[in-house]
């Protein structure tokens, strides 16, 4: 017998053996056990899980997708074992070349018209362009890389892509 329950809801179950599953915001707890004439309560504080867009801007933000508190990247680029507001493992997603990627692709069409633009506008000496170009891009690269680090682990995470290393 199955049951729709709503964030908030109370569940009572009498059964002789039950396999009572529940998560909160701070822990998963699975119990399992024999429940013979006895009447347990559960209450269900879990919400549907956030949209994917949702998801993204989280990752993007450099939060936890899954409740926007945790973050999902500690210090640079490392990605946290578990989320430090509500649990949720993340140290099994593989990024691999997929935030370089895309950062290559978003500080490329954001420099690029602006080159183009100084060069069709300006006739800078080779020594100046330089002096601008060189760090506006590294610094961009630097700025946008664990955005993209965050959005990509967040697409992982909405779209269940776990990974072989998940156990």
């Amino acid at each position: 017998m199955g049951l729709q329950l709503a964030a908030g809801a109370v569940v009572q179950a009498d059964i002789a053996t039950a396999t009572l599953v529940f998560e909160s915001r701070r822990r998963r707890c699975k119990t399992r056990g024999y429940l013979a004439n006895k009447t347990y309560w559960m209450t269900v504080t879990d919400q549907k899980p956030p949209s994917t867009a949702i998801a993204v801007l989280r990752g993007a933000l450099g939060r936890c997708p899954c409740c926007g508190q945790g973050r999902i990247l500690h210090r640079y680029l490392k990605v946290v074992d578990k989320c430090s507001g509500c649990g949720e493992a993340y140290g099994h997603f593989r990024a691999d070349d997929a935030p370089p990627w895309l950062t290559i692709l978003v500080v490329g069409h954001i420099t690029i018209p602006v080159v183009l633009a100084l060069e069709q506008t300006l006739d800078l000496a080779m020594w100046v362009e330089l002096a601008i170009y060189l760090p506006l891009i590294a610094l961009l690269t630097l700025a946008v890389l664990p955005r993209c680090k965050g959005v990509i682990l967040a697409l992982l995470w909405a779209m269940k892509a776990e990974g072989s290393e998940k156990m």
